[in-house]
């Protein structure tokens, strides 16, 4: 969906800070960050609304933001600086 701006941030047609991706989601920076790590975690796959998320979008973005969380730390420091994640 062209008019999606998240579409095309996962297309990377869009300027954007990506610190994660997978076949599922992808993870970056929001451009007005509320706290010193603000992340918004979309899926690949558009999603018009909430009410047409499947129980499989709800749980990647829900294991990306818990599991995945948990590895960013633990990634090497290349990538992290890479990313601009610590």
């Amino acid at each position: 969906m062209n008019d999606c701006l998240f579409c095309r941030i996962v297309a990377h047609q869009s300027p954007s800070d990506i610190v994660y991706e997978d076949d599922a989601v992808v993870v970056f920076k929001d451009i007005y960050p509320k706290a010193p790590v603000h992340l918004l975690i979309v899926p690949r796959r558009h999603i018009a609304s909430l009410a047409d998320a499947t129980d499989a979008a709800t749980r990647n973005c829900w294991a990306a933001a818990c599991w995945r969380r948990a590895d960013w730390p633990r990634a090497s420091a290349t990538r992290r600086r890479a990313s601009g994640w610590g």
